[in-house]
C-alpha cells in the first residue's frame, strides 16, 4: 500500500488462542492461507506457519500472516491506519495498548458496535484508558432497528 502511493490501509484484526493479535480478514484461516481451522482456536506459531494464498487462484505465497505490532512498524509514520476489531469491544483497551505509540492522527480504530450498550462499552473502554483516538463504530441495522433507541443511549 506504501508502495503505490496509498494514503490508508484498513487492517482487520484477530486474535489467537494464545492471545496474539494477527492481521487477518476471516475469522478462519481457509479462504485467505493454505492452513484450516478459525484463528481463536490456533496458536500464533500455527497460524506464522501458515502462508497466505493469492484470492481466487488458491495460489501460495510466501507471505505469513503479520501481527498487527508487526504492521503498526511497516507503516507507522508513512500512512493512515484503520484498525478494524473484528472482535468483542472487550477487545478495544488491549488493541490500543499496541496502538499507544502510535501517532493519534494517524490511526483510526473500528469496532463491531451495534447496539447502544456495546457503544457505551466501547465510550467508557475509551475513556478508561485515556488514549487519544479517532474512533470508529461499526453500527449493525440488524441490531439497531429505531435510531431513537441509539440516540437516547449516546
Amino acid at each position: 500500500a506504501v508502495g503505490i502511493g496509498a494514503e490508508m490501509v484498513e487492517l482487520d484484526v484477530q486474535k489467537t488462542s494464545d492471545g496474539a493479535y494477527v492481521i487477518l480478514h476471516d475469522k478462519t484461516l481457509d479462504r485467505t492461507t493454505t492452513c484450516r481451522g478459525t484463528v481463536a482456536e490456533t496458536t500464533l506459531d500455527a497460524v506464522r506457519a501458515c502462508h497466505l494464498v493469492i484470492e481466487g487462484t488458491g495460489e501460495e505465497t510466501a507471505e505469513v500472516v503479520p501481527t498487527l505490532e508487526e504492521a503498526f512498524k511497516a507503516i507507522d509514520g508513512r500512512i493512515l491506519m484503520n484498525v478494524d476489531i473484528k472482535l468483542g469491544v472487550e477487545e478495544l483497551a488491549n488493541v490500543m495498548r499496541i496502538a499507544a505509540d502510535r501517532r493519534a492522527d494517524q490511526l483510526v480504530i473500528k469496532n463491531g458496535t451495534g447496539t447502544p450498550d456495546e457503544i457505551e462499552a466501547a465510550r467508557a473502554t475509551l475513556q478508561a484508558i485515556g488514549a487519544p483516538v479517532l474512533f470508529m463504530p461499526i453500527l449493525d441495522d440488524r441490531k439497531i432497528t429505531k435510531l431513537a433507541d441509539l440516540a437516547e443511549k449516546t
